[in-house]
């Protein structure tokens, strides 16, 4: 599925190590700067990020790291030592769970980390979503969902024995989720089970969804289409990456969402259509997508050892005795083209 490559660049950064500057483009430019961080060495792959503001995110990797940035620095420590974390949902700098592909939910109080066994019964986890403390919609791969209402986790049989891949909410009363069959299915609060699906992209296999509200969601898929949700209906599918598998989707604005693809493209929704997709990874696959504003993302990748030779440059950080090779790539606007630095604690 993640075997895609591809060239080109975005617009220029200026990197000094520890530091890295905004340039704001030209004309000529995309209208949008992404300057990544490489992260070298063993071969960890980044699977997914989630951020509150511009000065809290955090990213999980398939060994059971979490790596949290605040701001300026990045630090990292093992929570689930040797699983893969699948999905990770932050709904404040103080509260934030990691799902893994053994079932365990490891949640974050601001301090520590505990972990829940089982939270999903015995099936892998592949999505979470938390509105608040005392909500999050967990989604597993044997069509299972799982409610966490603060304290306990309950679980459902939702879609059968179709594999469940990611899940957004809003409220207590609304999530989103899809499946690797083209279904998106709505929950409307109540008990665990309580969804309503519908298919809305043929067999396809739905990737990622995003929403906004109760009347708007993105959704994207393996086949490079995506599809709105206005709050009765969806769009019908729509080719927006030539084919190419899109992964990730991150709207925080009705009229501004970011989707990130397998040949490490970047598009953007500006409420009507959707641009062009525009190469700000050197052709790695781009694994998760996280917007906080039209002005702030967060994106991670599977591989820190491609460079781009010409209009983005990396340059490597060392964690603290850990070792990765996934890439973080932050998203500002020409608009804010300020000095910002990204930088790694000892």
């Amino acid at each position: 599925m993640r075997q895609r490559r591809g060239l080109a660049g975005l617009a220029v950064a200026a990197a000094v190590v520890g530091m890295a500057t905004f340039w704001p483009p030209t004309s000529a430019n995309a209208a949008a700067s992404w300057t990544p961080a490489e992260v070298t060495g063993d071969g960890n792959l980044l699977t997914a990020v989630s951020c509150v503001n511009a000065r809290f995110c955090m990213a999980i990797d398939d060994q059971g790291t979490v790596l949290t940035y605040n701001g300026w620095t990045w630090r990292s420590a093992t929570i689930d030592s040797g699983s893969r974390l699948n999905a990770l949902s932050c709904a404040t700098t103080r509260f934030c769970v990691a799902v893994d592909n053994h079932s365990n939910a490891l949640i974050y109080n601001g301090w520590t980390w505990r972990t829940t066994p089982n939270a999903d019964g015995d099936n892998p986890i592949n999505g979470v979503s938390c509105v608040s403390r005392g909500f999050c919609m967990a989604v597993g791969s044997d069509g299972s969902a799982a409610l966490f209402n603060g304290g306990t986790w309950s679980t459902g049989d939702i879609n059968g024995d179709r594999a469940n891949l990611a899940v957004s909410c809003v409220t207590r009363t609304f999530c989103a989720a899809v499946d690797g069959q083209g279904k998106v299915m709505i929950f409307d609060g109540g008990s665990v089970d309580n969804w309503t699906g519908s298919q809305i992209d043929g067999s396809n296999q739905l990737n990622a969804v995003s929403c906004l509200s109760v009347r708007f969601c993105a959704a994207v898929d393996n086949d490079g289409n995506a599809m709105t949700y206005n709050g009765t209906a969806w769009s019908e599918a729509a080719d927006i990456d030539g084919g190419t598998a899109i992964n990730g989707v991150s709207c925080p604005a009705k009229s501004f969402c970011v989707a990130v693809d397998n040949d490490g493209h970047a598009l953007t929704y500006d409420g009507s259509a959707w641009s062009g997709a525009v190469d700000i990874d050197g052709g790695t696959a781009i694994n998760g997508v996280s917007c906080v504003t039209g002005s702030f993302c967060a994106a991670v990748d599977s591989s820190g050892d491609y460079l781009l030779e010409v209009a983005l440059h990396f340059w490597p950080l060392h964690l603290a005795g850990l070792t990765y090779t996934g890439r973080v790539s932050f998203f500002s606007p020409p608009a804010r083209a300020q000095p910002s630095g990204i930088g790694l604690e000892p």
